[in-house]
């Protein structure tokens, strides 16, 4: 369901990118092909290989609105290893699939069409895996390749800055989008052979050169004078 970096190449900029629009045209699109329960993975996102058919199988049974969430699982500067600690992004669930009905929707908010995971309209959260994150869940990959995390979120600080000036206040931002690289108490887990099982983990690509500093460095150049001033910008400079 989540637009990725296919569906980007189609935008000219950043402010083009409509994120709810988006999720919304697609929703429609597997309504008229007769879907009834829909799966939210991200580009970079995984069932755990361990939990593949007990997902499908939670999904099944959802009543109309609710929503599937599992433990997510963070691997850490690589494959091997997974963030396991009492930091918000461990402590974390990952909502993956919900069963339709015909209030739900995705739109923006004022505008906004950053971080609205689920549709609107849904209601209870079913998480049959609890916070034990023992027996797997989602994995998010976002921290694999710690550039690709630095250049993805210093463009969504920009897009914030830019495109919704009046939204967030510099210093929020910057507390935002600072977040994810905070490896204060930082604990780390092996990550166990079954939880990736098949899958080709080629298809991960730790090195790849982010495709999100050519836009940043856009965004930057075509800033009004004196915008950007304040903005954590992870290392470089105005």
């Amino acid at each position: 369901f989540t637009p990725n970096r296919i569906a980007f190449q189609h935008t000219e900029q950043a402010e083009h990118w409509r994120e709810q629009d988006i999720r919304q045209q697609m929703l429609v699109d597997g309504r008229n092909m007769g879907g009834t329960h829909f799966a939210m993975i991200d580009a970079d996102e995984a069932i755990t290989h361990n939990q593949l058919e007990n997902a499908r199988n939670w999904t099944a049974i959802l009543k109309p609105g609710q929503v599937l969430d599992l433990p997510m699982i963070c691997p850490h500067r690589g494959l091997d290893k997974y963030r396991d600690d009492h930091t918000v992004w461990s402590r974390s669930q990952l909502s993956v699939s919900f069963c339709d009905k015909p209030d739900l929707s995705w739109k923006p908010r004022g505008g906004y069409h950053f971080h609205q995971r689920c549709p609107q309209g849904s209601n209870l959260h079913v998480n049959p895996l609890k916070e034990d994150k023992s027996k797997g869940g989602a994995f998010h990959f976002q921290w694999v390749s710690w550039e690709r995390l630095i250049s993805k979120h210093r463009w969504y600080a920009l897009n914030e800055r830019i495109r919704w000036p009046e939204k967030h206040s510099i210093d929020e931002i910057n507390r935002i989008y600072s977040m994810s690289s905070d490896e204060l108490g930082l604990g780390i887990k092996a990550i166990p052979k079954e939880w990736y099982g098949d899958y080709e983990l080629h298809y991960v690509y730790p090195d790849h050169k982010p495709w999100y500093d050519t836009e940043s460095k856009r965004m930057i150049a075509t800033a009004p004078p004196g915008s950007l001033e304040g903005l954590n910008l992870f290392g470089w400079t105005l």
